[in-house]
């Protein structure tokens, strides 16, 4: 428990940020990159690899 703040969700705050042009424009640039990453780790896991062993693959 946090005494004297006030405890925030991260989709609100991101909502917040994401107000701002500017920044959601470039968050909207990272899409693809993100998916790929997210496609990538989805991956390794499914093939039951380490970080360490996907590198020498």
């Amino acid at each position: 428990m946090k005494i004297g703040t006030k405890s925030l969700k991260f989709e609100d705050v991101k909502n917040d940020i994401l107000k701002n042009e500017e920044v959601k424009k470039i968050y909207d640039s990272l899409k693809d990159e993100y998916e790929l990453i997210m496609a990538l780790i989805e991956a390794r896991n499914e093939a039951k690899l380490t970080q360490s062993e996907l590198a020498h693959v």
